[in-house]
């Protein structure tokens, strides 16, 4: 769990649920040996259940939980609500439905093009490509300085490996991309495009696409629908509803540049139309991007169903969307099929796999589900596929683990966009994953050319002391 510092409060609201309790994890949840505590029927012989057992899952209707995280992957931590700041007063909203619709019948369903619809164009030797992974940079009401910061460090390696001859093929980001004032027509310019200068001819970000995923702070307050598009839906794409103003165009009508792909739009709005959102790309909960020019996969997926208790800023945001959306259990209910459906599509990426290097993105540790997606390999592409994980969530830099063999990188924490809070961004920064022509790729993740120098700048604007077991000098991961 994160310390309180200074802009934070260290206490959570009256609302908060602890991301250790059934009202988390779900009850009939498999035993798992890394959750702090259980909900299953076994947990009370053996003394290990969550001390909201009995109230949620014998008295309450609590759903199910998804599967457990597997066991050797780390147990992701704990983030506290970092209130928003005292100026903050949130949107009063519509009042909710009387009574809200229930969701459609039937598991969630992702809808996507996955055959490289942004057209990353590849350097002809694999070696010649990389991409950028960066977590929880969007600050709310920013930018804020740390998240300046960091931009400038990835435009300065942009432009360093450029006049290396090596292409950059796109950027993942992890999650926590707006927090909580979410991603309103005017944020898209002051909170993205004008930081990583997306909208500049002459930045070396130009254009340069990013595949999202959904973080908890993403989720809730100013963007309460995401949480249950069902209720109010800003658009519908084959029959299925969507709510967060952060997807695609096709589907969120919020985007500034809504409709711009039809020429006549264009043509008549064209001021509004320079406002280029598409290349940030995020068209459903989860999806998957392949670029087979060069043997590569990244598998997007949104594991936000066992974190629903710490939507949003602060647990009045999360608090009013639950209410507009018919309560928690009806979120709930929501992420834990759209959880599914991020399972079952990793496990049918598994099935027809052909890349040599797969990306596995979602936001929290501890919830890749690497070994899920390889034990669904089939046995001629077991051993064959080179899996890395990368997330946030922990506002850190560092490997969490390595390739036994090879001692690569497998396992990126990346969460130092600068977006948020205390002394963690003064870790902050990105990572550089570069493609091999084996197949394989190398990580750089806490050089210096990716990593702010310690106590450049913290959210509050001010340093705080390093932490006791920061390393003396960064070193490039191989």
């Amino acid at each position: 769990m994160l310390p309180a510092t200074g802009c934070e409060s260290g206490t959570p609201d009256a609302g908060f649920v602890s991301p250790h309790s059934c009202e988390s994890y779900g009850c009939n949840r498999p035993f798992a040996a890394l959750d702090a505590c259980q909900c299953n029927a076994d947990c009370q012989k053996h003394g290990t259940c969550c001390s909201d057992y009995v109230q949620t899952c014998k008295l309450g209707q609590k759903p199910p939980g998804l599967p457990a995280v597997q066991p050797g992957a780390p147990q992701p931590p704990s983030k506290p609500f970092a209130p928003p700041p005292k100026s903050f007063q949130p949107p009063p909203g519509p009042p909710p439905p009387e009574p809200p619709q229930p969701p459609p019948p039937g598991g969630y369903v992702n809808h996507y093009d996955h055959a490289n619809p942004l057209r990353v164009g590849v350097a002809p030797l694999r070696s010649n490509n990389y991409f950028l992974v960066i977590g929880d940079w969007g600050k709310a009401f920013g930018p804020g300085p740390c998240q300046m910061a960091v931009a400038e460090k990835m435009k300065q390696y942009i432009t360093m490996q450029k006049a290396h001859g090596k292409k950059l093929l796109f950027i993942v980001s992890v999650g926590d991309n707006f927090y909580w004032s979410g991603a309103a027509p005017g944020s898209w310019a002051k909170q993205w495009a004008n930081v990583y200068g997306a909208w500049d001819p002459n930045s070396p970000l130009y254009q340069v696409p990013w595949l999202a995923v959904l973080g908890n702070h993403d989720l809730g307050n100013t963007d309460p629908f995401v949480l249950c598009p069902h209720v109010r839906p800003l658009g519908t794409f084959n029959g299925q509803h969507y709510g967060s103003h952060q997807f695609n165009a096709d589907r969120n009508p919020t985007r500034p540049d809504h409709g711009c792909h039809d020429p006549a739009v264009a043509m008549r709005d064209m001021a509004r139309c320079r406002q280029n959102t598409s290349f940030f790309w995020l068209p459903d909960y989860s999806y998957h991007y392949e670029v087979p020019e060069a043997s590569l996969e990244v598998i997007s997926l949104d594991t936000n169903w066992h974190a629903v208790g710490s939507f949003g800023g602060d647990a009045s945001g999360h608090g009013q969307a639950f209410a507009s959306c018919g309560g928690q259990s009806v979120v709930q209910k929501h992420f834990l099929a759209v959880g599914k459906a991020a399972r079952e599509l990793l496990q049918a990426r598994a099935r027809v796999n052909t890349a040599s290097t797969v990306v596995i993105s979602q936001h929290y540790p501890g919830h890749c589900m690497k070994e899920v997606f390889e034990a669904a390999l089939p046995p001629a592409r077991k051993g064959q596929v080179k899996v890395l994980c990368v997330y946030g969530h922990t506002h850190d830099q560092k490997c969490d683990g390595n390739d036994p063999e090879t001692g690569v990188c497998t396992m990126i924490m990346t969460g130092g966009g600068g977006g948020c809070c205390g002394p963690e961004v003064n870790l902050g920064g990105f990572s550089a994953v570069h493609l091999e022509d084996d197949g394989g790729f190398i990580s750089d993740i806490d050089s210096e050319h990716v990593r702010l120098p310690f106590g450049q700048c913290s959210w509050a604007g001010m340093p705080h002391p390093p932490p006791a077991n920061l390393h003396a000098s960064p070193s490039e991961v191989r």
